[in-house]
């Protein structure tokens, strides 16, 4: 009996500190779980008070445009890049939001390869025999949105904002090189709408741009499908095009980029 007892007690030991250590893993896991859960509501306020967008396009347009800046021309035209045979291929773009806040850079730059012209007047200077013209355009487009309405998937924004449009030719032949520069701000307005038209799929557009006289227009349309592969990251597919004719000072300048692209976006 008394060797009962023993096992009895030694038993209840053994089940006390079973359950104490089991009850220790528990509250371990407890506040592990209360860690994530801490963690995930910190994520979530940050991303909800702080939200932050990065979106990489690979753009592909095709331009057609005519530059004259201090009587740039080809006998008696204007120039035109596409009788260069400047067809473009890949243009990088990137956006950066925060909130209603975006910043658009695009640039797109090439050059002819060199091409047998009779006559050409660039920068004040002729050339003539073999000529590589080359092309670097800039577009920087800041951006603020303003909601109109957001109701069941389905979203409206006008904005405002204001874009710079930099370009530098060159021209380059055996009578040397001269280059040409401009830079040219537009204050625009516009209006955005988008509609899901799946769970995960959205087709959205926005148009921005402004009459200027005398001085010109610019046009900037955006549309296309966009996918959320979840609430953190979307693919989109869409087309662009922008028509800009600008006339400032000396300086004028007429051209058109249309074209798809593709692209990724990461929101924070």
């Amino acid at each position: 009996m008394k060797n009962f007892f023993q096992v009895l007690a030694a038993t209840l030991i053994l089940l006390n500190c079973a359950v104490s250590y089991a009850a220790q893993v528990d509250d371990e896991l407890s506040d592990d779980e209360q860690a994530r859960r801490g963690i995930k509501i910190a994520s979530e306020r940050l991303k909800k008070e702080f939200p932050v967008s990065v979106e990489a396009r690979i753009f592909f347009p095709s331009m057609d445009a005519h530059i004259k800046s201090h009587e740039v021309k080809i006998g008696d035209d204007a120039i035109n890049f596409n009788h260069f045979d400047l067809n473009s291929t890949i243009a990088p773009e990137y956006i950066f939001r925060y909130k209603n806040i975006s910043v658009d850079y695009l640039r797109l730059k090439e050059d002819s390869g060199g091409n047998f012209v009779d006559n050409m007047t660039f920068g004040g200077k002729n050339h003539t025999g073999a000529v590589n013209l080359e092309s670097d355009l800039h577009y920087i487009k800041f951006n603020v949105d303003r909601e109109i309405i957001s109701l069941m998937g389905t979203k409206a924004a006008w904005n405002y904002g204001v874009t710079g449009i930099k370009w530098r030719g060159s021209v380059e032949s055996s009578s040397g090189r001269v280059d040409e520069n401009y830079f040219m701000p537009v204050p625009t307005l516009g209006i955005a709408l988008e509609m899901a038209i799946q769970p995960k799929v959205k087709v959205y557009t926005n148009i921005s741009g402004m009459v200027l006289g005398g001085h010109g227009h610019l046009c900037d349309f955006d549309g296309g499908f966009a996918y959320m592969a979840d609430k953190n990251f979307s693919w989109k597919v869409g087309f662009r095009h922008i028509d800009a004719k600008l006339n400032w000072r000396s300086v004028h300048g007429d051209f058109k980029l249309n074209g798809f692209y593709t692209s990724l976006r990461a929101d924070f």
